[in-house]
């Protein structure tokens, strides 16, 4: 019994403190009487704090009963919830099909956030049938409403001809308005844009502010993108502190970057970390100079045998320079018997 309206409100104050002290157990409480007479958004708020786990324990299978009730009764973000968990499969089987159906009727009621996921759908065709068409068309719903994800997607996709001509022009002012509520990949792409004069007048002082703004935010590839300018511009110190926070983050070219600059400078065994983790992982570029270093025995012992692991693991990778020096290793029987016929093959690839 009871107002549900008024249940509901009073556990919101409890939930955020207003007016009184703040306490999820009471706010729990008063949304559960409430819940227990229907109120959608009641259902829905019970929903997203077991779904998130500020009920006290993360709960996913509660928290799908509790939106399907509200989005049943109508309640547009309770539909959007619950087609997040059919798309994660969290606390229901994952279901893309249901998902759709969920985020069409929450995106049908304005909700911005179901239209990009229901833009991402049609996208990549996932619970619906492939289209950039319908794709291009829920995003730009969101978009002209202000969710920021939606207008860098829109952007995205005039960018690329998906759905539409390319227009570059039309990119832009999208990747601005997401800029200017701070999307990273945005503010990024606007940047790389203002670099390149793509679709924009060049302004390299634009594409420096809009890269430090994302990178500063932990974009990686923004913080790669600094220490490759200030390289440039031969501001060593500035390029070394961006290339560092970018390896730190796992990025791989700013690693190899990071082990050019120490292997320039004689700092073998700090070039030898920075290769190795980029090496590790895969950069063909780092493999091949931490296969130099382990044949020239430069910030650690001399091993034959590893540094045509490391040099081979780059030709995999069709890497000319690589392919070179495991020829001169054949031909001069480094740490192997000399094998002419292998050196002419490295060679005859390494030419071609």
């Amino acid at each position: 019994s009871g107002n549900a309206s008024a249940q509901y409100n009073l556990g919101a104050l409890y939930q955020h403190g207003h007016g009184v002290e703040k306490s999820m157990k009471e706010a729990m409480y008063w949304y559960e009487l409430a819940a227990a007479q229907n109120d959608s958004q009641a259902l829905t708020t019970l929903g997203l704090l077991y779904h998130t786990g500020q009920a006290g324990e993360q709960n996913y299978e509660k928290a799908a009963s509790l939106y399907k009730k509200a989005a049943q009764a109508g309640n547009a973000e309770a539909q959007y919830h619950l087609g997040v968990l059919y798309t994660n499969g969290f606390g229901v089987d994952k279901d893309y099909k249901e998902a759709a159906a969920w985020y069409r009727r929450s995106a049908a009621q304005g909700n911005t956030s179901a239209q990009n996921n229901l833009g991402f759908l049609y996208h990549d065709g996932t619970g619906v049938p492939q289209s950039y068409e319908q794709a291009l068309y829920w995003f730009e719903e969101a978009a002209k409403m202000g969710d920021a994800s939606a207008q860098y997607n829109l952007g995205y996709m005039l960018s690329k001809g998906r759905g539409t001509k390319p227009h570059m022009e039309k990119a832009n002012e999208w990747f601005h308005a997401a800029a200017l509520q701070h999307h990273t990949n945005a503010q990024f792409q606007l940047a790389m844009n203002y670099y390149s004069g793509t679709g924009i007048t060049k302004n390299e002082a634009e594409a420096l502010k809009w890269f430090k703004l994302a990178a500063n935010a932990g974009h990686t590839n923004a913080q790669y993108s600094l220490g490759f300018l200030y390289k440039g511009q031969n501001q060593i110190e500035l390029s070394l502190h961006w290339f560092q926070l970018a390896a730190a983050q796992g990025h791989l070219s700013a690693s190899n970057e990071l082990g050019k600059y120490y292997k320039e400078n004689n700092l073998y065994k700090q070039a030898f970390k920075a290769f190795s983790r980029a090496a590790k992982r895969g950069h063909a570029q780092a493999q091949y100079e931490i296969g130099l270093l382990y044949l020239h025995g430069l910030g650690v012992e001399q091993s034959y045998t590893t540094a045509r692991h490391w040099l081979r693991a780059a030709t995999d990778q069709t890497h000319v320079e690589a392919e070179y020096e495991l020829g001169l290793m054949y031909e001069e029987g480094r740490g192997m018997p000399v094998d002419d016929e292998e050196a002419r093959r490295c060679y005859r690839l390494a030419a071609t």
